[in-house]
């Protein structure tokens, strides 16, 4: 039986849908390592900007 989301749910999909991810890495700090850090990825191996980047999935 499906059962239908809770409000909740679609309203942080909308939300997620709505952000623009690309501004918000655009802010982080030029140093991979510093940028990983700024969101909580201490130790991340490579960019999050482009590992995140909506361009990086087309």
């Amino acid at each position: 039986m499906h059962r239908p989301a809770p409000a909740a749910v679609d309203e942080i999909t909308r939300a997620l849908l709505e952000a623009d991810i690309d501004q918000a890495l655009a802010g982080l700090p030029d140093d991979p390592a510093a940028a990983a850090s700024a969101v909580g990825f201490q130790g991340f191996r490579g960019d999050v900007r482009s590992t995140w980047s909506s361009s990086s999935s087309r």
